[in-house]
């Protein structure tokens, strides 16, 4: 399984940690800046509406949530 997180590190929210799971490769981290935070997601929920097309809808929405790093 796959995981990304984005959590801000700064109090106006323009960088962000990148914490990413792969099972083979374990945690990774780097700093990011908004936009690069913004086309990622925004690419990533392009991409997966692109791969769904030929299948029929699914009942559950996806989710995307902001929370606060004291909410994890």
């Amino acid at each position: 399984m796959k995981r990304t997180q984005f959590i801000a590190v700064d109090d106006v929210g323009q960088r962000f940690q990148k914490r990413y799971f792969d099972d083979r490769l374990g945690w990774h981290e780097t700093i990011v800046s908004r936009g690069a935070v913004r086309n990622e997601l925004v690419s990533r929920l392009s991409r997966l509406s692109l791969d769904r097309i030929d299948e029929p809808p699914n009942g559950e929405p996806d989710t995307f949530r902001v929370m606060s790093l004291h909410q994890f």
